[in-house]
């Protein structure tokens, strides 16, 4: 039985859309371009390069190496020099002729020494010895690294949730000059969730990377995309869905695959009926927020009177074109049109809103709902 999958990175069957984007990232990383990729969370962003982009270029490249990086949440240069290595090494122990290889590679890169093992099981096992007294290896060194291996083989490089970097003082000029170091068709693919950092890091003319790579955003999901998909689930069950109740289902949460998902599995767990109509959608939405209560208001507790204020106040009225305006600033008449803007970067930085054409909205779907019932 084919089940409605959250809450991890999904392919094949279970990655609903994105075949569009799918094809346009498979033909840049075909020739060698370098791509800046936003995607809001839970759009199906990173479930897109691990589960097809990554693996169609591995079938492409047998001998090839697909490194993948994951940067949420660094704080140090030091950080993202890790978060590099580990991806790496990662990516040689899956191919038996990089094993072999990284010996010569390793002689042309100061300060690093590959070493081989072997696990309990007979595998092979791969790391990277620094040779110094911190044990580290700082950025420029390890992208000569990389660079030497794409003088052997393919290499395609991904780094996600790439926007934390714009936290992390000089972290930007270390990137720019690590990635101009690489062969010039290396296909590269940044992505990230948080559009308004990605756009700092990318979009301002004196910023160390400005200009790099072309811009792509993922698509919102079309109802005639997800329909096909939700039904094949729910006739399993003896249920069936309508285009136009898809189409309200995608709008109550943002056109975000994820929290749709949630909803029809939840459906399916309670009492489905043969028809699912907009009521039951709607409260089975109420049910999971009822449900996730306890997590949301843990959340709340890290933030103060005045920043629950506005956040509620948010999900009341959302999208909030202008939430400086004089008509929103009285709806939160504690707090000022200085501390609005700076609470709404804080809450943009941390992911808990967007900013979208239509206005600032939360973030989680599901978070609003809660948000909307019990404040």
């Amino acid at each position: 039985m084919k089940d409605f999958v959250y809450d991890t990175p999904v392919g094949g069957e279970n990655l609903c859309n994105l075949a569009s984007d799918r094809l346009k990232l498979n033909d840049s990383v075909d020739r060698g371009e370098h791509v800046v990729l936003y995607g809001r969370r839970n759009t199906g962003k990173t479930s897109l390069l691990l589960h097809s982009v990554i693996p169609t270029f591995q079938n492409k490249n047998p001998k090839g190496m697909a490194m993948y990086s994951d940067l949420m949440g660094v704080q140090t240069t030091q950080d993202i020099s890790r978060r590099l290595r580990k991806a790496f090494e990662d990516a040689t122990k899956k191919s038996a002729p990089l094993l072999a290889a990284m010996q010569k590679v390793g002689a042309f890169v100061k300060g690093v020494r590959p070493t081989f093992s072997f696990d309990t099981y007979g595998n092979p096992e791969f790391s990277l010895q620094i040779d110094n007294e911190s044990g580290e290896v700082d950025l420029e060194d390890l992208f000569q690294l990389f660079a030497k291996t794409a003088e052997s083989r393919s290499l395609l490089l991904v780094i996600d949730e790439f926007q934390d970097v714009a936290l992390v003082p000089q972290a930007e000029a270390l990137l720019r000059a690590g990635l101009q170091k690489l062969p010039a068709k290396v296909p590269v693919i940044i992505s990230g969730s948080k559009k308004h950092l990605m756009s700092k890091i990318f979009g301002r003319p004196k910023a160390p990377l400005a200009g790099w790579g072309y811009d792509f955003q993922i698509s919102n999901i079309p109802a005639e995309e997800y329909w096909p998909y939700v039904q094949e689930r729910l006739m399993m069950s003896g249920c069936k869905i309508s285009l136009a109740t898809t189409r309200f289902l995608l709008e109550l949460v943002s056109m975000v695959p994820e929290p749709a998902n949630i909803i029809c599995s939840a459906i399916l767990k309670g009492s489905p009926q043969t028809e699912i109509t907009e009521r039951l959608i709607s409260e089975t939405l109420d049910k999971v927020a009822q449900d996730r209560r306890g997590r949301y208001e843990e959340q709340l507790l890290r933030y103060s009177h005045d920043e629950q204020l506005l956040l509620i106040t948010i999900a009341r009225y959302q999208p909030v074109a202008e939430p400086q305006s004089k008509d929103f600033l009285r709806k939160v008449s504690k707090l000022s049109s200085s501390g609005v803007r700076k609470l709404i970067g804080r809450f943009e930085n941390e992911a808990v809103i967007y900013r979208e054409k239509e206005g600032v909205v939360i973030a989680d779907p599901i978070m609003r709902r809660y948000l909307t019932l019990y404040h």
